[in-house]
């Protein structure tokens, strides 16, 4: 009776032992146990962080502003030297399609890089303003932002009319500060 008590807890073990390692080699195989979309969701909340506005200001019957507008915060600023100025480095890039038309015809599109030093801490918001030739009609605006040091990118889809009658694209107004 004793030696087949011996054999059970024997067995035990050895069977405790099976399924600890049965769970170890589950845990490595499943990764960090989060599915490739949990991940995307928490990179997006993360690249939510960063914000930009984009407006269109129509100047003329042939020509608009588009402005963009960021506050410093969302932007990762750096300096190489203790008495130079923060810098903040930001690339961003527009497509303009007339809303009719097919995907891959562009009216126009450029990509702009800027830089935006500070030298001490500040609220002011970063707005920049890039000129192009607009005509009247429906159009469609793809716009992507990068914050260069940080790696951080926004893309976003506005659409513009352009006519006769006025919208909100004919006015332009800021609450934080002068519009450029």
């Amino acid at each position: 009776m004793l030696r087949s008590a011996s054999v059970f807890v024997t067995y035990s073990k050895f069977l405790v032992a099976i399924v600890a390692a049965a769970c170890i080699f589950e845990s490595c195989s499943s990764g960090s146990g989060l599915s490739a979309s949990q991940n995307e969701t928490n990179f997006t909340a993360e690249a939510n962080f960063f914000n930009p506005q984009m407006d269109i200001h129509h100047l003329s019957d042939d020509s608009s502003s588009i402005i963009l507008t960021i506050q410093p915060q969302e932007l990762l600023y750096s300096r190489a030297d203790k008495n130079l100025p923060f810098l903040a480095e930001i690339s961003f890039h527009y497509e303009i399609k007339h809303k009719d038309s097919p995907a891959n015809m562009i009216l126009d599109s450029a990509t702009v890089r800027f830089t935006d030093e500070r030298y001490s801490a500040s609220n002011r918001f970063v707005q920049f303003a890039h000129i192009i030739a607009l005509p009247k009609g429906e159009w469609s605006v793809t716009a992507s932002v990068i914050d260069l040091k940080r790696g951080l990118k926004s893309i976003k889809s506005y659409e513009s009319n352009k006519s006769d009658i006025l919208n909100a694209d004919d006015f332009n107004f800021s609450i934080q500060g002068s519009p450029i």
